[in-house]
């Protein structure tokens, strides 16, 4: 009886986690769409790569970009790259890497890095992964019925 509802529970707990995700790549906005449209344009370098702990325990992943660039006014401007989700992953970048930087005029610290991935086929792939954890827990309901 135990196991039955646990599984009972864990379709519920997949059909709210891929509506989740669903909803995620439906209604995400690209947070930093101006600096698409009104960007200043400048060449930067990835100049470092760190690992960010992940709770108490340290990861071997770099996920931590650090980017410098160098604005129209000469300014030296080093910061972590924060794309959003959907548009970049750490691993693509190796140290060296020229990159090309977008960068606000009146604030060069808020920037992104300029990328071929497509946002659109993040979003898409996220909707589908959403829609087969869903249909995963209905299935799994059905068994119940």
């Amino acid at each position: 009886m135990e196991n039955f509802q646990l599984s009972y529970i864990q379709s519920y707990f997949l059909i709210l986690f891929g509506i989740g995700i669903i909803l995620y790549a439906i209604l995400k906005k690209n947070s930093k769409r101006d600096l698409f449209e009104n960007g200043k344009k400048a060449e930067g370098i990835i100049f470092e790569l760190r690992n960010r702990p992940i709770g108490t325990v340290f990861s071997n992943v770099k996920n931590i970009v650090i980017v410098r660039f160098v604005t129209d006014k000469l300014d030296w401007i080093t910061g972590e790259l924060k794309n959003d989700f959907p548009s970049f992953y750490s691993g693509q970048y190796k140290v060296g890497d020229k990159v090309d930087v977008l960068y606000d005029e009146k604030d060069p610290d808020n920037f992104i890095v300029v990328t071929k991935q497509s946002e659109k086929r993040a979003k898409i792939f996220a909707f589908f992964i959403g829609l087969i954890l869903m249909l995963v827990g209905f299935f799994q309901l059905l068994k119940f019925i």
